[in-house]
Formats: structure tokens, C-alpha cells, sequence
């Protein structure tokens, strides 16, 4: 991601909006078939996706006041979990749409979130396993 015109970002930020309806309907097929833990998979990143939406706010309105748009930092705010999922649920709080418990520590529950998101896959080091179903 480098140097897009507002006409990109709009684009892109219609592109993901596109693609978190897309995950919030797929996951409510899994989730109709018992398949929770996917289901919660799926609808966390399109949380994840969701809090694409500030960080590409935030450029448009640098690049139309005038301001050095940090790509790589941009860059890398689009790469990291807890910056998307705590970009998501900061939108979600100024909208009135928010759980009570992120405002007491909002990194902590982000990162609790993305914990709760890698617990659904099968990760290294664990003596049980689950399958998708249980």
C-alpha cells in the first residue's frame, strides 16, 4: 500500500465492506450447522476487516488536509490483529455500538479478542485438541 488517491481508498474501503458482509454471511451458514468455533473464526475477522474502515478514514482526511501519509505505518496498522480489532471496537464505542467492558481497558480486550480468535485454529503446544464442531 503506497500512495493511493482518495479515489483507491474509497475503493478500497467499498471493497472492504464488501468483504466483511461476505465473512458475517458465511460465518451464519457455519454457525447454522453447528460449526461454532469456525463461525466464530469468520465473524472475527470481519471485525478484523471493520477496522480496516478508521485506518482508511484516517489517511483520506491526512491526504485531504495536506498531511505526510505514513504508508508503512499504514501499512503495518492493516497487518497487525490488535490495531484492527481495536480500531473496530473504538469506531464501534463512538457509535454507540460497544461492549461496557472494552472502555475499562480497550488494548486488554482487544487483545483478549484476537486470543480468543487463534484459540478457534489448532495451535502448537496444546496437550487436547478440539474439532471444529466441539
Amino acid at each position: 500500500m503506497k500512495n493511493l488517491t482518495i479515489y483507491e481508498l474509497y475503493g478500497l474501503r467499498l471493497r472492504i465492506f464488501e468483504n466483511a458482509g461476505s465473512l458475517c454471511r458465511e460465518a451464519q451458514l457455519l454457525l447454522d450447522h453447528g460449526y461454532y468455533a469456525r463461525a466464530y473464526l469468520l465473524a472475527h475477522l470481519a471485525v478484523e476487516e471493520l477496522g480496516k474502515i478508521p485506518i482508511v478514514a484516517s489517511v483520506i482526511r491526512a491526504i485531504r488536509d495536506g498531511t505526510v501519509v505514513d504508508w508503512k505505518a499504514t501499512q503495518e496498522r492493516f497487518r497487525n490483529h490488535q490495531s484492527k480489532v481495536y480500531s473496530d471496537h473504538l469506531h464501534s464505542c463512538v457509535f454507540g455500538i460497544y461492549d461496557p467492558r472494552w472502555l475499562e481497558d480497550p488494548r486488554a480486550m482487544s487483545t483478549f479478542h484476537v486470543d480468543l480468535k487463534n484459540d478457534t485454529l489448532i495451535p502448537a503446544g496444546r496437550r487436547s485438541f478440539f474439532r471444529p464442531k466441539e
